[in-house]
């Protein structure tokens, strides 16, 4: 191959990685969805509507490789922390409840229940009981707090037991209380709580 083509075959490349990586992160939630098509067929004792997708590597929602020990005998908020980081280095941000679930499942992450519903609700009251993490309303995703320094969490939700899954029972990104005290004009101040 002559070194004109060569080099335009590199240029093509070149041009073509931003484009995959539009189509990734469709292409994951995609094979995630239709995995939770399959369970859902599977507990009511029928097939899987989607048999191609069962023998696919399991999506790591743009995390790159997770080995399948990483998340095992390791607490929720460490892990989590660590995917979040790791999304955030590969210029990604928040991430939404299934997709953390999906690659705290691919690294061998054990959940308190067997049943994928409750371990998922296990871990988004983890998420929402601490001060680290936070829950942005417009989208549902998590991130960690670190990253929002001008945001506020609801303490009205934060100090309340995270008994559902909905936007009511999860400490988000909110507006300051009714009556809270702000320092000379500016922005308010992360809490705690």
């Amino acid at each position: 191959m002559n070194e004109a083509f060569a080099r335009a075959i590199s240029e093509l490349q070149e041009q073509m990685k931003p484009l995959e990586e539009q189509i990734r992160p469709v292409t994951e939630q995609l094979t995630i969805k239709k995995k939770l098509i399959n369970q859902l067929c599977a507990a009511a004792g029928g097939n899987p509507m989607y048999p191609d997708v069962e023998g696919e590597q399991v999506p790591t929602v743009g995390l790159g490789p997770i080995l399948t020990d990483q998340y095992f005998g390791r607490p929720t908020a460490t892990v989590v922390k660590e995917i979040l980081e790791r999304r955030k280095q590969s210029g990604m941000g928040a991430i939404l409840l299934n997709d953390l679930f999906e690659a705290m499942k691919a690294g061998g992450f054990e959940f308190d229940s067997k049943d994928p519903e409750t371990a998922r609700r296990g871990v988004s009251i983890t998420l929402g009981k601490n001060p680290a993490f936070i829950k942005i309303p417009s989208t549902g995703a998590w991130g960690l707090a670190e990253w929002y320094p001008n945001a506020r969490r609801n303490k009205a939700t934060a100090n309340a037991t995270a008994s559902t899954n909905d936007a009511a029972g999860t400490p988000q990104v909110g507006r300051p209380e009714a009556g809270a005290e702000t320092s000379s004009g500016s922005e308010p101040p992360v809490s705690g709580n």
